[in-house]
């Protein structure tokens, strides 16, 4: 949601010299993006944090754009030596930023909006974003074909039943189970199911006897690759649902508590599924009513049929 505020910059100023700063693994799905000349990860350690940003003084930065609204995000920046640091004027940080954007978020918007909208009330000129995209490398996409090899077959499907943010925006596992078992069984399908270490009781309970489960399995990047090779990857509203929309992956997202108006794919081949509850949209990582009303609201047979739209089955 980043990449149209990004993409913005690299317009406005042709031959600057980019550097993108943030923490792993995040950082790491801008590899080989074009017109980047340097990534810099960070951990979540505060002084390594400092020190890396303190390096960035040798590169005499003229400007500094904070997406992030953390305090400690801009007090990094300060120490960079950037001529100018630009962020929105939130958590009392007004005094690290040069130039201080006031505008407080519009659930309505979407975040790519208000990303790019920093950029543009800083001054750069309005640059019309209609697609994203993200980019593997040809190693990449060999080592994909590698572990792919006799795996594939006619109609490949990504599920990731996981999501950081918490329980509350997780969809039944169960339900994607069903869903697995359905397009394995109609349509020979395989199923592959992604997610991070953290996601591991959820893959397990949404895998069938068939598919492939690699959660925890892979890094960031390898991940990508994978996905980049599925027909459609069916997701809760999750960092994985972005990244295959960016790859060109067709992408069904899961909502519940939280409205799609701030954070839907953003190019096209998607389909959201989201039954507004009386108590959405809601700040709860984990639900405090007995039944997830939200997520209790869509039924498999209603993904099922939403897949088949977008893999044009019929």
């Amino acid at each position: 949601m980043s990449i149209p505020a990004i993409e913005t910059i690299k317009q406005n100023f042709k031959n600057c010299d980019i550097y993108l700063i943030g923490r792993s693994p995040v950082i790491e799905i801008f590899e080989n993006y074009n017109g980047i000349k340097k990534i810099i990860k960070l951990n979540n350690k505060l002084i390594p944090e400092i020190k890396a940003h303190l390096k960035l003084k040798k590169e005499n930065i003229d400007k500094a754009y904070l997406l992030p609204n953390s305090f400690r995000s801009a007090f990094s920046m300060a120490f960079s030596g950037s001529k100018e640091i630009i962020g929105y004027l939130n958590e009392g940080r007004g005094i690290f930023l040069t130039k201080r954007i006031k505008k407080k978020f519009n659930p309505n918007e979407h975040f790519s909006n208000y990303y790019k909208n920093l950029v543009i009330a800083a001054g750069l000129l309005h640059t019309n974003i209609d697609r994203i995209s993200l980019i593997t490398s040809k190693s990449e996409k060999e080592w994909a074909d590698n572990f792919l090899s006799g795996k594939l077959k006619d109609i490949n499907i990504g599920i990731s039943p996981g999501a950081a943010y918490g329980s509350s925006k997780k969809w039944f596992p169960e339900r994607f189970k069903k869903v697995a078992l359905y397009f394995e069984k109609q349509y020979g399908a395989r199923i592959f199911i992604f997610g991070s270490k953290t996601d591991d009781n959820d893959c397990v309970k949404a895998s069938t006897e068939e598919s492939i489960n690699l959660c925890g399995k892979t890094a960031i990047r390898e991940a990508m690759a994978l996905i980049e090779r599925m027909d459609i990857l069916i997701s809760n509203d999750s960092g994985l649902m972005h990244l295959a929309n960016a790859l060109g992956v067709p992408v069904i997202g899961i909502f519940g508590p939280t409205i799609p108006t701030s954070t839907y794919p953003f190019n096209k081949n998607h389909k959201i599924i989201f039954h507004k509850a009386p108590c959405s949209p809601c700040k709860y990582r984990e639900c405090p009513l007995e039944k997830k009303i939200c997520m209790d609201s869509i039924k498999s047979d209603e993904v099922i049929k939403t897949a088949k739209t977008l893999l044009n089955l019929t």
